[in-house]
């Protein structure tokens, strides 16, 4: 090993000396090493960056599937509820807040159809909602109140792209994030009706 590295240290230093003449100073040889380093980083470094972030989201996917509509989602939440009331519409409101930081933190993923403008939304079809559409953008309010089928709006004109529309969610994800407390205070309602029982009536 050691006589592979006492010739291969001199051949080096030969090719050294044949493509940087020996009277180039110290620091234009340090200006080639840097050169070499940036194509090196930008050619490898970088490619390899993009390459692990897309390849860690797509298996950040692993085991959820979009097996939930916005529709059962928000029936699942909020029932019958009245989009007219203003406390309703203000709980409504939170809970799209709510959906966009979870997306963001990948706590939840969503899916959706890219707006089509003219043609059927049901031709487009369905994909991963990456987290960096929604450092932009958020569920649209009023295309809750006109069609439940759920959409995203921009909200910075820096991440202006097409929206999503006909949202879908992973029914596990849902249900680890948010228990179903509403399911639970119906069935003590019911039950709390139903153990009033009428008062005997005398003859």
């Amino acid at each position: 090993m050691g006589l592979l590295w006492g010739a291969f240290v001199p051949v080096m230093l030969l090719a050294m000396g044949l493509q940087f003449d020996f009277s180039e100073t110290v620091e234009n040889l340090l200006k080639y090493v840097a050169a070499a380093w940036v194509f090196f980083y930008l050619g490898l470094v970088v490619p390899y960056q993009i390459w692990r972030d897309k390849y860690e989201e797509l298996e950040s996917y692993t085991g959820a599937a979009p097996n939930m509509t916005f529709k059962e989602f928000f029936d699942r939440q909020f029932g019958y509820a009245d989009l007219s009331d203003e406390e309703t519409g203000n709980e409504i409101m939170r809970w799209c807040v709510d959906i966009r930081q979870k997306a963001i933190l990948d706590l939840i993923h969503v899916w959706g159809r890219r707006d089509p403008d003219n043609w059927s939304i049901e031709s487009v079809p369905i994909t991963p909602i990456p987290k960096s559409h929604w450092v932009g953008n958020q569920i649209d309010y009023l295309e809750i109140v006109k069609d439940v089928l759920g959409a995203t709006e921009v909200t910075d004109l820096a991440y202006a792209e097409l929206p999503f529309k006909d949202l879908r969610f992973s029914k596990q994800e849902i249900e680890r994030e948010w228990p179903a407390k509403r399911k639970e205070k119906q069935w003590q309602l019911a039950n709390i009706f139903h153990s009033k029982k009428p008062a005997n009536k005398g003859c």
